[in-house]
């Protein structure tokens, strides 16, 4: 015999598999359900008829996920869950950040006469040194904004070697006099420090 609310019941497992989070927007979506029945039961239609013809009209899960992501604007968009949403916003800053980087070091090697006198000064050094790392930032950035949340390693790698680095400019820049850490220093080490807590791999529950 059929049951109405068992199959709704039902409904909404598969509602909650396919990846409409809960509660919201899967109360509206069984309040809209529920009055669709109600609506088709009104028709005439039995129980199963209504329940059936009423999931059909309301759509795939698939579908009702485009729909919400469509409704839900710029910060659905960057994911369903929120380490989703960490990582793809990480994703964009660190894309910004490294691109900023690789082509200031891209444009002082350019603008650098290095070939004339064959001589390669420790300014140039360090460029050959960071230029490949910040790519390599780039491309796990993308990979990451992609949804492969492994590149967010590769980053958090790089806001390490930033970290320790910054550190050590602002140390070499001030001595051997008091150490004043300026505002865009700050911004820099608090965004590397962001990076590498927020971007954390989860903790994995320890089974007795």
């Amino acid at each position: 015999m059929f049951d109405l609310e068992s199959s709704i019941t039902a409904w909404r497992r598969h509602m909650l598999a396919s990846g409409i989070q809960s509660p919201v927007p899967l109360e509206e979506l069984e309040v809209h359900l529920r009055e669709e029945i109600s609506r088709r039961m009104e028709g005439g239609a039995v129980e199963r008829e209504a329940f059936d013809a009423a999931v059909a009209a309301m759509g795939s899960a698939t579908s009702l996920k485009a729909e919400f992501r469509k409704a839900g604007g710029f910060w659905v968009w960057l994911g369903e869950d929120r380490p989703a949403r960490i990582h793809r916003t990480f994703a964009l800053l660190w894309l910004a950040f490294c691109c900023w980087i690789f082509f200031n070091l891209v444009a002082a090697l350019a603008a650098t006469p290095f070939i004339s006198n064959l001589r390669l000064t420790p300014d140039l050094y360090l460029i050959f040194f960071f230029a490949p790392i910040f790519l390599r930032g780039i491309i796990a950035a993308i990979r990451l904004f992609g949804g492969n949340r492994k590149e967010a390693r590769i980053l958090r790698v790089l806001a390490i070697i930033g970290f320790v680095f910054s550190v050590g400019q602002i140390i070499y820049r001030h001595m051997p006099v008091a150490i004043v850490v300026s505002y865009p220093d700050v911004l820099v080490l608090a965004f590397y420090g962001a990076s590498l807590y927020l971007m954390r791999s989860p903790k994995k529950s320890v089974q007795n």
